[in-house]
């Protein structure tokens, strides 16, 4: 057997234009090519005049909390807070920044399950918070908003412990251990034609 080694790319952002003009996007979860593959489907629907975002969350475990704040970017206006870092002693805010193209308030669907879990979470609640047409639509998410720092000692053992609490940037809301529960609950699963895509599709902003 012959084995060939080269090094493989995994998309964490995949795209594509679905019937009605509704953009679709689904984020596996965010990584440092997370970022740049969001700005190339942004690129890519610049164009098609999308009637409605479909962001596809569901069975995304989260990631780096400087990428989410960096693709939350398109959605927020200049200088808002995107997401509040709550320590013990104080708080920091995560702003949007100037430099970014924004989308505008576009009718925005997001798909969340049991597995989005927390820098997806951040995601969908950000959205909620600041995009005026938009819906959390699946399953309840996991419910993971903290902020963990690592001690390593000699021994190799770990220890793992939480330093902050992270909230949504205009409402400071909170969902460490309490979930996003979705505006619209419905059963869903990995495929691109289930019956929560459908409804996501047909779904009408009032």
């Amino acid at each position: 057997m012959n084995i060939k080694r080269e090094k493989i790319v995994l998309k964490n952002v995949e795209y594509e234009l679905l019937s009605w003009q509704n953009c679709y996007i689904d984020i596996a979860q965010f990584n440092h090519q997370s970022a740049i593959q969001f700005y190339d489907a942004i690129n890519f629907f610049e164009n098609k005049s999308c009637n409605k975002y479909i962001m596809d969350l569901r069975n995304n475990p989260g990631g780096d909390l400087n990428v989410v704040t960096s693709i939350l970017d398109y959605f927020v206006a200049w200088e808002e807070a995107i997401v509040t870092i709550k320590y013990k002693n104080f708080e920091e805010n995560i702003l949007a920044n100037k430099n970014t193209k924004k989308i505008g308030d576009k009718n925005t669907i997001v798909l969340i399950n049991e597995w989005s879990a927390s820098a997806s979470e951040v995601f969908a609640g950000v959205i909620k918070d600041y995009v005026k047409n938009s819906i959390l639509l699946g399953k309840q998410s996991f419910g993971k908003w903290s902020v963990q720092s690592v001690i390593e000692y000699t021994d190799g053992s770990m220890l793992k412990y939480t330093i902050a609490k992270r909230l949504t940037g205009k409402s400071k809301t909170n969902i460490d251990w309490k979930w996003l529960k979705p505006d619209i609950e419905i059963d869903s699963n990995n495929s691109l034609k289930d019956e929560i895509l459908e409804f996501a599709k047909n779904y009408k902003f009032k």
